[in-house]
């Protein structure tokens, strides 16, 4: 479901940083929707994260990818989503020198 004439503050509905996921409840549980660009360029991507952009770079395990030669290169929502559980997975078993030492 995309939505692209709505507006919010004067900012498409489609802007990765801007948007709001909808959650909805359906019989199977709750759905969420994804924001509609896949690829972010870094500081998105380290805004989706949390994280200033200089420590997103030095951190980030994913990697950014080109579609094309001409293209920047951008983060895959899916890899950050990836990081982010792993993180949440490691931290029922990492020390707490272990998580310092990742930043």
């Amino acid at each position: 479901m995309e939505t692209f004439s709505r507006k919010r503050s004067n900012h498409w509905v489609n802007n990765p940083l801007d948007a709001t996921p909808n959650i909805t409840e359906t019989g199977d549980g709750l759905t969420m929707e994804h924001p509609v660009q896949r690829l972010l360029p870094k500081k998105a991507a380290a805004k989706y994260v949390g994280q200033p952009p200089e420590r997103f770079a030095r951190v980030c395990p994913a990697r950014p990818i080109k579609l094309t030669e001409a293209d920047h290169p951008k983060y895959d929502v899916k890899d950050l989503d990836d990081w982010i559980d792993s993180v949440k997975r490691d931290k029922t078993t990492m020390t707490h020198e272990d998580i310092l030492g990742r930043l």
